[in-house]
């Protein structure tokens, strides 16, 4: 009787702290869980029941930001239908921090954790042979271990992960039994979204650039498909052929309105380094793809180089090599050749000079390619010198 009483008084106070604590909905949960059980017939604590749990723990031995690991651990019975089954272990993790209806795939950056056709994380570790029927793991046995820094996540910041490890027959790659794992993860890099959407906008920057030295449109479909394709190409995360295209429906809807500097400034705050020549390289690839090169087209050129801070030496290397061993014709190759209106006759002639040692060094350069270029832009810098000498006479 007297522990009756107890019970009842106690019971409000019991209550009253699950309910007031920080932890109510995981006591809660774990309450519920352990009600149902018992009126299943069985143990609050069932050693029997497959399970999986997910510990991140650190490896001093490893270098910063690469010492943080994950392990996933099973425990409990894998049913199987007879003696002897060889098995192997899959874990997959899910971005539920949404909700499990609107999760988000984790890629991997290493090629040993990754699907053979995606970037998404894929993990299948051999697990053994269960030696009978209804076996039971008695003690957690390690089924994965990997690098946290691997792992890429769709945003920056605390993300809550699921982990689900399925034991699948070897011979077969049936799927025995299952078990998942929910835990908190913080995230300090940018996300893959985050990096596709800031990657996409540099990429269509560059493209920008391009339609503003070609001019304004309709493009030709070489045109629209040569910036589609380079999209693609250059993008280092996944972009749909979909994305690409619209990307460019909307620099056309907009070219009106666009100049060179916002596109430039983009480049510079966002892009990669190298990034500045890509955006020039199409730049060329694009004036060049119709055939004729017209002297408009080159001051855009040279125009964009400057708002990409890309010296004038470096561009003219850059644009001998793509628009000298191309078939396109060049309505001013002068100005390919470094020189301006504004240069009087001696600057003129050095220039030409400096050009022609230049060019007539690769005269017996090893590759046909290159000589093949120096030998038309022999012949151009003999056009020139004619057309100057005869301008004099």
């Amino acid at each position: 009787m007297i522990w009756l009483i107890v019970t009842v008084c106690l019971l409000p106070v019991a209550l009253a702290a699950v309910w007031f604590s920080p932890l109510r909905e995981r006591l809660l949960y774990l309450f519920s869980s352990a009600y149902l059980c018992l009126l299943r017939g069985g143990s609050i604590f069932d050693r029997f029941q497959f399970t999986c749990r997910v510990e991140q723990f650190s490896d001093e031995s490893q270098p910063v930001r690469q010492d943080q690991f994950f392990r996933i651990q099973i425990l409990g019975r894998i049913p199987t239908e007879q003696d002897n089954v060889d098995t192997d272990v899959q874990i997959e993790i899910l971005d539920i921090t949404e909700g499990r209806s609107h999760w988000h795939q984790v890629l991997s950056g290493d090629e040993q954790y990754r699907d053979e056709r995606t970037a998404e994380f894929h993990s299948i570790q051999h697990n053994g042979i269960v030696p009978d029927k209804n076996a039971v793991l008695a003690r957690w046995v390690t089924v994965a271990q990997f690098p946290c820094h691997i792992l890429r996540f769709a945003y920056r910041g605390r993300r809550k992960l699921l982990f689900r490890a399925t034991v699948i027959d070897t011979a077969t790659g049936g799927k025995m039994v299952s078990a998942q794992r929910a835990i908190e993860y913080v995230y300090c890099s940018d996300g893959y979204r985050e990096v596709h959407g800031r990657r996409l906008e540099v990429l269509g920057a560059c493209v920008e650039l391009s339609a503003m030295v070609l001019g304004a449109p309709p493009y030709s479909e070489g045109v629209r498909d040569l910036w589609s394709e380079w999209i693609r190409q250059k993008a280092d995360v996944f972009v749909s052929a979909d994305e690409a295209v619209g990307t460019i429906k909307t620099i056309q809807s907009r070219f009106a309105g666009m100049t060179m500097q916002p596109s430039s400034d983009i480049i510079l705050a966002y892009g990669k380094n190298a990034d500045r020549f890509f955006a020039i390289e199409l730049a060329l690839q694009t004036a060049s793809l119709d055939g004729v090169v017209s002297k408009e087209n080159l001051e855009k050129l040279f125009q964009a180089s400057q708002m990409l801070e890309i010296q004038h030496d470096r561009f003219l290397s850059v644009a001998q090599k793509r628009l000298l061993s191309s078939d396109c014709r060049i309505e001013d190759p002068s100005q390919l050749l470094g020189i301006t209106s504004e240069m009087d006759d001696d600057s003129f002639r050095k220039q030409l000079n400096d050009e022609y040692r230049k060019w007539n060094a690769r005269v017996t350069h090893p590759d046909a390619r290159i000589r093949s270029q120096a030998e038309r832009t022999l012949t151009l810098i003999a056009k020139i010198r004619s057309q100057s000498f005869q301008s004099s006479v």
